[in-house]
């Protein structure tokens, strides 16, 4: 729907983790799931402030000649499909390098097609439901991640799991440190009970 709003969360200027070079990041509001080790659980709980594409564009537009594409992560984006299409079509218009950054359980071709690069966050609990086959097997401008926690996922058997089912598609990967510190402060401001302090 065109002019469609977005609830919007937040913005960071300057990123070298979510994507090739310095990214502009556009946090969307809300999730589908609920990982007790997410370092964003602000983002997928609060509501965020509603704003059409455009209003997006011109709060990042300032940053644009010195980055090198715009990153829509969450949360989950893809919970909000008709906003994230409409934001995605606008930057491709002005000829702007995107990535998306999902957790790849909602599948939504038309926005896989729309964006330069797919990053997608494996969730271990997951992968024996093969949730990523169908991003994985069609497309290719996509890149792995997998959150690595002391004692949960690190394993050898857990990380050679994780490196078969992604060699079987040809696409990156990329094993991402949890920022325990960054998740339990978000945690503890929002009276939330944060399961890995220990971790």
């Amino acid at each position: 729907m065109k002019n469609s709003k977005g609830f919007i969360h937040s913005f960071y200027n300057g990123s070298c983790l979510d994507g090739p070079g310095l990214r502009s990041v556009v946090f969307l509001a809300g999730c589908n799931l609920t990982c007790p080790y997410c370092h964003n659980i602000d983002v997928c709980i609060e509501q965020g402030s509603q704003m059409t594409a455009g209003e997006v564009y011109k709060k990042i537009s300032r940053y644009l000649p010195y980055i090198d594409g715009v990153t829509i992560s969450g949360g989950e984006p893809l919970t909000q499909p008709a906003f994230l299409y409409e934001l995605l079509k606008l930057l491709k218009v002005k000829k702007i390098n995107t990535a998306v950054e999902t957790n790849g359980t909602i599948i939504n071709h038309k926005i896989f097609k729309m964006t330069d690069l797919l990053i997608v966050d494996i969730k271990n609990q997951l992968l024996p439901l093969c949730t990523y086959a169908p991003i994985f097997s069609k497309y290719k401008n996509v890149t792995a991640t997998n959150v690595l926690i002391k004692g949960v996922n690190d394993s050898q058997n857990k990380l050679r799991e994780i490196n078969e089912f992604v060699a079987k598609y040809n696409i990156n990967l990329k094993f991402l440190p949890f920022r325990k510190t960054e998740a339990q402060v978000k945690y503890e401001k929002l009276g939330l009970a944060f399961k890995y302090q220990d971790a």
